[in-house]
């Protein structure tokens, strides 16, 4: 039931490198240096990429 410390590190990295991505994603669009589809597109690649389970309740794309 419980992961391994391990495993909870390996998580914990995939919720930290997914939330970084979407955070300069985010500012690319509000720059407007990509539009809504692009960010729409990189948020699931990072989402198929990363397997967020925690960060999932926050995309705009879940």
């Amino acid at each position: 039931m419980f992961e391994s410390p391990l495993e909870n590190a390996k998580l914990m990295n995939r919720e930290m490198d997914y939330n970084i991505n979407l955070i300069i994603s985010k500012k690319l669009l509000e720059c407007g240096l990509i539009n809504q589809e692009e960010y729409d597109e990189i948020d699931t690649i990072l989402q198929q990429r990363y397997a967020p389970s925690l960060s999932i309740f926050i995309s705009e794309n879940a």
